[in-house]
């Protein structure tokens, strides 16, 4: 009898309030991913998705990176680097498009839950519209988006206090925009995790640097609110490793993510004192020697270190409009210029600095971070990660338009060549944080006003997302129409030693599970 009044002392009066709202926000998180799935899941639209798709499904059956989506450019590639005259169509085409992360944790997650690649009849893809390759991944994908939910309700925590770290966790949870691309395939939501993952690992040691300073400084105080403990010369080296190893699984994500090297580096060596800045280089060292195995590979068969990304800054130029490039067989690249280069770097970067960054996070939460730019932190861990946010909104911004490609035209905003997005966290945590210290000016006579606020401020941030919910519902299938039964039924007209040349040799790839060559420009 005791034991049952002590439990339900702990359900009533102890810990048990908090376990049962952490049970409320778990089926509300449930409810929700049902709920959106239900509405709003789509079959692959992107090229992008199917291409890393499928490629990871080779790996998962054994047949290493290897590909069924054939680019000409890729076996140009190829061709002017082999010299043993071998037939460029007779073997499995090694795949030169994709970094290797990504497909690789989806050949993991394949090797692990079961997938149903073949549609039998018509009826059993048309009773649900959805191909249960696409919604496994859309799930695992989900389950990233969580994940950095916790990241980013980690650092509000350490940077600031429970009420921004609570909000802040649920704007970035309700951002239509992430949602959407939970549920595109790109491996979006992977780099968002590295780089949170980063992120924490930088506060962690900039918080460190500062409370060994406080130590050894007695005229220096630690940051406001943070009680850390002294760390030794190894765990600084230590954490600078780390940093330098995600940075390099994110390069081996998505190439341009690589560039975050700079500002880390920057970032590292602006923490450490004087004796110590060379840790950043040490993260440098690391990245690049996490990355010079695959670099070597591509090098190996294509004589170029990133495969065709490597001329992913010629592509949409005026000598190689849209996809002409990566459908050329024998492209003359000295037809483009320096002034040609110029000329896509301004266009691309005028409409960045016009609709992309002003519209960053698809609400109002962009408005409430560029003002928050503006406050004088008297953390300098705080006001350090501010300069580290903006350098990489700029770094980003300008690596976007040097890279972008048609891909971008078919889906501006949740596209693979996205890369502002992984900004997306701070403009959650420091727009929080402005509408925290506009709230503490305010003196309320009823206590509940407070939460109302907050409340009011979440559900408009979130606004979009919500507005998912009213009708019409999305139907499944995308448009253009990619029609999983048609093409696997049209590809299996194929064997899988042939070849199929198509206008959209990805959903071949992927759909099909049958080699497809892209369209080429001309015959030679």
């Amino acid at each position: 009898m005791a034991k049952i009044q002590e439990w339900i002392y702990q359900l009533e009066e102890a810990s048990g309030p908090r376990y049962m709202r952490l049970a409320l926000f778990f089926l509300t998180l449930i409810a929700l991913t049902l709920a959106y799935n239900f509405r709003e899941f789509q079959n692959f639209s992107s090229p992008g998705a199917m291409d890393a798709a499928q490629v990871g499904r080779n790996l998962a059956n054994g047949e290493g990176f290897t590909t069924d989506f054939v680019r000409p450019f890729s076996m140009h590639l190829i061709k002017q680097h082999r010299s043993d005259g071998r037939s460029l169509i007779e073997e499995n085409h090694p795949d030169l498009a994709n970094p290797p992360m990504y497909p690789l944790v989806l050949a993991g997650l394949m090797s692990t839950v079961p997938f149903d690649f073949e549609l039998e009849t018509s009826e059993e893809f048309t009773s649900t519209w959805r191909y249960k390759p696409d919604f496994a991944i859309a799930w695992f994908n989900q389950a990233l988006l969580f994940l950095a939910c916790g990241l980013v309700f980690f650092l509000g925590k350490r940077l600031f206090d429970d009420g921004v770290a609570w909000t802040a966790a649920l704007l970035f949870l309700g951002s239509d925009l992430l949602w959407r691309f939970s549920v595109s395939g790109h491996s979006t939501m992977l780099q968002i995790v590295l780089f949170l993952a980063i992120v924490c690992c930088l506060v962690t040691l900039d918080r460190a640097a500062q409370a060994n300073k406080a130590v050894s400084d007695p005229g220096s105080q630690p940051s406001p609110g943070q009680n850390v403990p002294q760390r030794s010369g190894p765990w600084f080296v230590a954490m600078s490793v780390i940093v330098g190893f995600l940075v390099g699984l994110g390069g081996l994500t998505c190439y341009p993510f690589a560039w975050l090297i700079i500002p880390v580096g920057g970032l590292i060596a602006a923490a450490m004192p004087g004796s110590k800045r060379w840790l950043g280089v040490v993260s440098l060292l690391v990245c690049l020697l996490v990355m010079a195995p695959w670099l070597a590979r591509n090098f190996g068969i294509s004589g170029t270190p990133f495969g065709t990304a490597t001329f992913s800054i010629l592509k949409d130029t005026t000598p190689f409009p849209g996809a002409t490039l990566e459908r050329s067989l024998a492209p003359d690249l000295s037809q483009v210029s320096i002034q040609d280069i110029g000329g896509k770097f301004v266009r691309n970067f005028s409409e960045l600095i016009r609709n992309d960054i002003p519209a960053l996070g698809g609400s109002l939460i962009a408005g409430f971070f560029f003002v928050s730019l503006l406050i004088p932190f008297q953390n300098p861990v705080l006001r350090r990660l501010r300069l580290f946010a903006i350098g990489t909104i700029v770094l980003l911004a300008v690596v976007q338009a040097l890279i972008r490609s048609h891909r971008s035209d078919l889906a501006p905003v949740v596209s693979s060549e996205n890369l502002l997005v992984l900004a997306l966290p701070f403009l959650f945590l420091f727009g929080t944080a402005l509408f925290f210290i506009l709230l503490d000016q305010i003196e309320f006579s009823y206590t509940g006003f407070r939460g109302l606020l907050i409340g009011l401020f979440v559900i408009v941030m979130c606004s979009p997302l919500i507005l998912r919910f009213l009708p019409p519902k999305s139907h499944e299938l995308v448009y253009p129409p990619y029609n999983p039964y048609t093409i696997q039924r049209v590809s299996q007209y194929m064997d899988k030693d042939e070849l199929i040349m198509s206008d959209m040799p990805w959903a071949v790839a992927w759909y099909g599970n049958r080699q497809g060559v892209w369209l080429t420009l001309n015959p030679g």
